[in-house]
């Protein structure tokens, strides 16, 4: 059945062309815009219940085909090209379509082409040259079934068949529409923001090649460069749906209803808590109380000039201009005068509203129009009759099994979704939820439970922990003399000797030493240096070079894996005994002395991961001891965030300790002396240090 709809729509097609080259038009009327084109031609032909559009223009045609409702129509922008020879609706005898209404924007350049739909449908669009292009309209239902007898032939269980995608413009927010069959498809979105690419990933489902899809946007005005849809050939099997946009913004995606829906631009987040609300059937709210965007305005434009009106004349014209179906009550009255130009009609409608005290609420295709009051006072009847109504609603019992998150914290989050009456149960040791309430409730804890429960991207963090020694030293300095003893024959003093004299005056050991200098002095300091350093491997061939080099020594190399936002600690060292005295009697005590790092990552949606990082050095000063007291604790301590690429290394340096010594040692008066002086004095200096540096390279699981 399918190929030989095909075979039509191919002679559909070839008939587009015969009466495109056979049409009546002349020649385009109008002003070329600047680099624009015209349109040409405009052609209908109608196959088995669908309807084959051919569009022909001057030159090369970009357009952007998409789907609106009240009414059903299709809706294909042709920018940048003159549609203004064909001002006349185009009737359809039979078919899916009813209506094609041509349009041209002179101020803009633009052209649009509407085909009014009696139903749902799937269309395809076919580039026959750079001139010419068909929009193959069918019916749903029939497509539909064929599309899905196919796809069961080969689905597997479990398994997901995406039928079809459509971009639809909904207030603002661009929505990509996509279908499917079979199982429920599971799914996550990918945000690229330094690519503008959104992207979504079904997993185990699959679609056909005749069914994937590239939908380009031309104007730059959309938030939606263009969307690809195809088979992604993983082991399991994927769909991909990638989004490029404009610019980044935000995004949502939901499935409700046999199809998923993913939502783009700043709103998305409301229009899903929207479409939340409007499944649990809360009361309409008065449109005249809700703020709306310029852009939220969507009708197309009238103009307006009256003077003591009836306002029900007026809300008859907007009814005739719209299509809506206009019912007033008799409470509204009134006179209007005003003049409006080029004004959308539902921006028209809601000022002629305001203006005389008045709200509609719109449900469907009929729009009802009373004073304020009066509606506000039919929200308030309403709300109560619903919570009379759940007071009288059966109570169900679920139980959800909660994967990744813990139950607990969920409890916290239900609560603010659960009716007055419902009842939210933790079981710790089987991490699962006992929840009773109504249907209506229940299935919105599901859809929260789904969206919470999800599991945590994880980071593999790598520490590289090195000490760096260097040393110098130099000495100036002079031992000479010698040792001479001899007898004087008297009482006293009966010896006479000369001998060298040691620092801190004791006597040289040395024989034949008079000049002996030398002396120490240590200082400390303490410093601080934070870096980033790119290429994991050449860092490593770095420090074992420096290890080989006897300049440094890696004390630790630990790896150590945590969830994301939850802190890593890595600590070594040791644990320094110490006494304390008090009322209840001496005990001991123990301080660490330890070297600790804490990292806590936070991944961001770019893949960049931001680092809290904590080092600190401990370690016992036995040199500088107190008797019957413990060692002084030397503290270096570095706190620190950094934003860093996943696989890139952060490194914190300048925990270090310097040792200078610059003495001087001479032997009294005869120092003085000039140039002799040197005989008899020396100098000596010394630097030495250690260097704790702390590599970090954190990589995303």
């Amino acid at each position: 059945m399918r190929t030989g709809w095909r075979i039509f729509t191919a002679f559909a097609l070839m008939l587009a062309g015969f009466a495109c080259a056979s049409g009546d038009h002349s020649g385009p009327v109008g002003v070329m815009p600047e680099g624009g084109i015209f349109i040409t031609n405009i052609v209908p032909v109608t196959h088995e219940g669908g309807v084959a559009l051919s569009i022909e223009g001057s030159g090369k045609l970009q357009y952007t085909v998409y789907k609106l409702e009240n009414p059903k129509r299709l809706v294909v922008d042709i920018p940048d090209a003159d549609s203004s020879a064909f001002t006349a609706p185009i009737e359809v005898p039979k078919g899916v379509a009813w209506q094609i209404q041509p349009h041209y924007f002179p101020k803009a350049g633009n052209s649009r082409i509407e085909i009014f739909l009696k139903e749902a449908v799937l269309y395809k669009v076919s580039r026959i040259n750079d001139k010419k292009i068909v929009v193959d309209v069918n019916p749903y239902a029939a497509e539909a079934a064929q599309v899905v007898a196919e796809a069961d032939m080969a689905l597997e269980p479990g398994q997901t068949e995406i039928m079809d995608i459509d971009l639809r413009d909904v207030q603002g927010l661009a929505r990509l529409v996509i279908s499917y069959k079979g199982a429920k498809p599971k799914f996550e979105m990918t945000r690229r923001r330094e690519m503008n690419r959104i992207s979504l990933d079904i997993s185990n489902a699959k679609v056909v090649k005749a069914n994937e899809k590239l939908l380009s946007v031309d104007s730059p005005e959309s938030l939606v460069k263009n969307v690809a849809l195809f088979q992604f050939t993983t082991r399991p099997a994927s769909v991909k749906v990638i989004a490029n946009l404009n610019q980044f913004t935000s995004s949502n995606v939901f499935e409700k209803n046999g199809a998923i829906y993913f939502d783009i631009g700043p709103d998305a987040v409301l229009a899903s808590a929207s479409e939340m609300k409007a499944d649990t059937k809360k009361p309409a709210d008065v449109s005249a109380t809700k703020e709306k965007l310029p852009s939220d305005y969507m009708g197309q434009k009238i103009s307006l000039d009256f003077q003591d009106a009836d306002i029900h004349n007026i809300l008859r014209i907007v009814a005739d201009v719209s299509g809506m179906n206009v019912i007033t009550s008799d409470t509204v009255k009134g006179k209007v005068t005003m003049k409006l130009i080029d004004v959308p009609w539902d921006l028209a409608l809601e000022t002629i509203l305001k203006n005389n005290k008045l709200a509609m609420v719109k449900s469907g295709n009929i729009i009802r129009v009373s004073t304020a009051d009066e509606l506000s006072k039919e929200n308030e009847a309403a709300a109560a009759n619903q919570q009379s109504s759940v007071k009288s609603e059966a109570l169900y019992l679920k139980v959800f099994q909660v994967n990744y998150e813990t139950a607990v914290k969920l409890k916290d989050n239900l609560k603010t979704i659960a009716s007055p009456r419902g009842s939210i149960d933790v079981n710790e040791r089987t991490n699962t939820l006992i929840i009773q309430d109504t249907r209506d409730r229940l299935a919105e804890m599901e859809k929260l439970i789904e969206t919470l429960d999800k599991r945590t991207l994880q980071v593999l963090i790598e520490a590289r922990i090195v000490e760096v020694n260097h040393t110098f030293a130099r000495e100036l300095g002079i031992k000479w003399g010698g040792n001479y003893n001899t007898g004087t024959g008297s009482a006293f003093p009966a010896t006479i000797g000369l001998s060298g004299v040691g620092a801190g005056g004791v006597a040289s050991t040395a024989a034949g030493s008079i000049v002996n200098t030398g002396t120490s002095g240590v200082t400390g300091t303490l410093g601080l240096k934070l870096g980033s350093v790119d290429s994991t491997a050449l860092l490593d061939m770095q420090l074992m070079a420096l290890q080989n080099d006897g300049k440094g020594r890696i004390l630790s190399m630990p790896k150590i894996s945590t969830m994301n936002n939850i802190e890593a600690l890595i600590e070594s060292g040791r644990e320094i005994p110490y006494q304390t005295t008090s009322a209840d009697g001496t005990k001991t005590e123990f301080k660490k002395a330890t070297l600790k790092l804490k990292v806590t990552p936070h991944i961001t949606p770019d893949n960049f991961i931001r680092l809290e990082i904590e080092a600190n050095k401990d370690e016992a000063d036995f040199a500088n001891q107190l008797p019957n007291s413990p060692p002084p604790i030397l503290t270096k301590h570095a706190k620190t965030e950094v934003l860093i690429k996943d696989g890139d290394t952060t490194v914190i340096g300048g925990l270090f300790k310097e040792t200078k010594t610059d003495t001087e040692a001479s032997v009294p008066f005869f120092s003085k002396i000039p140039v002799l002086g040197w005989l008899f004095k020396g100098k000596a200096n010394s630097n030495s240090g250690e260097e704790l540096l702390i590599f970090i390279t954190p990589k995303i699981l």
